[in-house]
């Protein structure tokens, strides 16, 4: 099991636009034969201090497929959270309003931090 975060993401207005309005996740399962499992925590940072989850859910990932989920997250910041089972690879990308991916919050799978 690894239990993994984005770590914060910084979605401040710039010229009175945040950069992403939603956040996509894309879980892959390369093994061949056995399921992995997902539980996903997304978090938006109120103020400077206070943290609110806001996503929570969890779901199986078939072998040799992938899965993604796309979440709201028009906040000042924000942070997702993977616990996962298997040989599940993660990678995350903020989407603009056009859904246009943000290179700038790009999250590739050895960027992803683990929570000990």
């Amino acid at each position: 099991m690894a239990i993994l975060t984005t770590g914060l993401i910084d979605n401040n207005p710039i010229l009175g636009l945040r950069p992403a309005a939603n956040f996509q996740v894309r879980i892959s399962n390369e093994d061949l034969a056995i399921p992995g499992t997902v539980q996903i925590t997304g978090i938006r940072l109120i103020g400077d201090t206070v943290k609110d989850t806001y996503v929570l859910e969890s779901f199986a990932v078939p072998p040799n497929t992938a899965a993604l989920r796309n979440y709201f997250a028009d906040f000042d910041a924000f942070e997702f959270q993977f616990v996962t089972a298997g040989s599940l690879e993660i990678s995350a990308w903020g989407q603009d309003a056009l859904g246009d991916l943000i290179a700038a919050q790009r999250v590739l799978p050895a960027e992803l931090n683990p929570i000990v």
